[in-house]
């Protein structure tokens, strides 16, 4: 997730979220950054292919986790919606083993 710097006193935020469906009990932070690192974490997520979602509000939630951590249950419902998204729009790039949605 990342948020855009809309203000001249707006910091840019991004945060890394991973989930593996089989693997994980909830989706957790794996980065995050203001600024400059933010710019990175984003260069390097489209470098790789990994799709991006600009969501300040929760962007500036996520952040507020430490890397490493399981996202809270609060934050299960917006986090969703996206994942859901995600695997509509880049279904292709799953392989069997990842959750269908329909």
């Amino acid at each position: 997730m990342s948020n855009k710097q809309t203000k001249k006193n707006d910091v840019f935020t991004s945060v890394a979220v991973k989930y593996k469906p089989h693997q994980d009990a909830a989706p957790r932070v794996v980065a995050k950054g203001k600024q400059q690192l933010a710019e990175k974490i984003v260069d390097m997520a489209k470098s790789s292919g990994v799709p991006i979602v600009e969501d300040g509000l929760l962007a500036q939630l996520l952040y507020q986790l430490e890397v490493g951590n399981e996202i809270p249950e609060e934050l299960y419902t917006p986090v969703a919606k996206i994942l859901v998204f995600i695997y509509r729009v880049y279904k292709h790039r799953f392989t069997s083993s990842a959750v269908e949605v329909e």
